[in-house]
């Protein structure tokens, strides 16, 4: 039976996930910490929580994914102990098994089954209430600059405005008809405070002229690697800062050392998106997109510290193609594969951009200009110089293999 040990349970009623508990994950979200970046011990809830000795779970359909034909036969009864499965079979063993102050639940007929494994999540970056502003995907900017305007009037942490959702083929669409550039419509509404809108895919955003100064992103400056400051005629930012010159400034804005403040945001809406995950069946995830100057991986170290961690992680660590490719000396020392519920074993490289922006790398040019002043004949851009960073890391994950 060792190989249910590993199985976590999940009741779920045929179509209907049960998701009662979100509002009360909402308001603990929202229920910060006066004092402490620590939470209290009855804060939050933590692992384990079986009601006795043994807890039966009977009169069910229990699917154990094991075997060739698990889906037609079956099981209806776990018997669950010290937080492991310790037996699945049949309603009459299972009842066997139970001692004075064991737990029987009456599942009827709902379905069990194992965790579900999602191998590419952003958990710490969906949870936090950092962001403020939530735009509409294909709205044009003239409108969405409205919404920016009502965000900048709502509490922040910081002295930025953080918002996401748009698309970037709204504001390339935008640039055709010759108005006011996007940044000029940012400042247009909050002229004083740096704002920063991440595109829908994370793979630009959309800023005013006080972001462009908080990152040196004036005119005449280079593209900086792995991106693309977009321009108007005349040289100057046009508010659009694509791949790496985008999340540079997304690096500015969430900077724990800046703003530390935000440790406990992290914290908070880590903590958050985890109690989501297990309402829906969810107990293993990779985050995809671990930004390890932004500390992300400590607030996971902290969760896991304090109990919270109900999801097994893994962590991708991102690589900074602004930073000298010495930064494996970093990823390397940040390697960590030993503890079953948080291992730090991957490093998340983003390759190219995007269609849509001209930024994917193709062996062709492309058909439309965009002026990304990539040179003649456009043919996309890379965030690492071919032969640089890569060879380390396959040189890396061959010593680890």
């Amino acid at each position: 039976m060792e190989k249910y040990l590993a199985l976590i349970l999940l009741i779920i009623h045929i179509l209907h996930l049960d998701v009662g508990n979100g509002n009360l994950l909402r308001q603990r979200r929202q229920d910060y910490y006066e004092d402490d970046y620590y939470p209290e011990e009855e804060d939050y809830p933590t692992n384990g929580g079986e009601e006795g000795p043994v807890t039966v779970y009977k009169n069910g359909k229990i699917y154990t994914v094991a075997g060739s034909d698990w889906w037609l036969s079956p099981k209806t009864a776990v018997v669950v102990a010290d937080g492991k499965i310790k037996y699945v079979g049949d309603d009459a063993s299972a009842e066997n098994l139970a001692v004075a102050g064991s737990k029987i639940v009456d599942l009827g007929g709902k379905t069990v089954l194992p965790g579900i494994h999602d191998v590419h999540q952003h958990p710490l970056e969906a949870g936090d209430d950092i962001v403020s502003c939530q735009l509409d995907t294909d709205t044009s900017p003239n409108i969405l600059k409205d919404y920016v305007f009502d965000c900048a009037k709502k509490a922040s942490p910081t002295e930025w405005v953080l918002g996401n959702g748009h698309s970037i083929r709204a504001l390339l669409d935008y640039l055709k008809t010759g108005g006011p550039s996007p940044r000029a419509l940012l400042d247009s509404v909050v002229p004083d405070r740096p704002v920063v809108m991440l595109e829908e895919t994370s793979h630009s955003v959309w800023v005013n002229s006080k972001a462009l100064e908080k990152a040196g992103f004036l005119k005449g400056v280079a593209n900086p690697s792995g991106g693309v400051i977009m321009k108007d005629s005349t040289g100057e930012p046009n508010g659009i800062l694509l791949e790496n010159a985008g999340n540079i400034v997304m690096g500015i804005a969430l900077d724990p050392n800046t703003y530390p403040q935000l440790l406990k945001k992290q914290y908070d809406g880590l903590v958050y998106t985890l109690g989501v995950l297990a309402e829906n069946g969810i107990t293993s995830v990779v985050d995809a997109r671990c930004y390890w100057k932004r500390s992300s991986h400590e607030t996971y170290e902290k969760v896991k510290k304090d109990g919270l961690l109900t999801s097994r992680a893994v962590l991708a660590l991102w690589a900074y193609p602004q930073l000298p490719d010495s930064q494996i000396v970093d990823l390397k020392a940040l390697f960590s594969n030993t503890d079953p519920m948080l291992r730090r074993n991957q490093i998340k490289v983003y390759s190219d951009g995007l269609l849509d922006s001209t930024t994917a790398a193709m062996f062709s040019p492309y058909k439309i200009e965009l002026g990304l002043g990539l040179g003649t004949g456009n043919t996309g851009m890379n965030y690492f110089t071919e032969g640089c960073l890569f060879m380390r890391l396959n040189a890396y994950a061959d010593e680890k293999e």
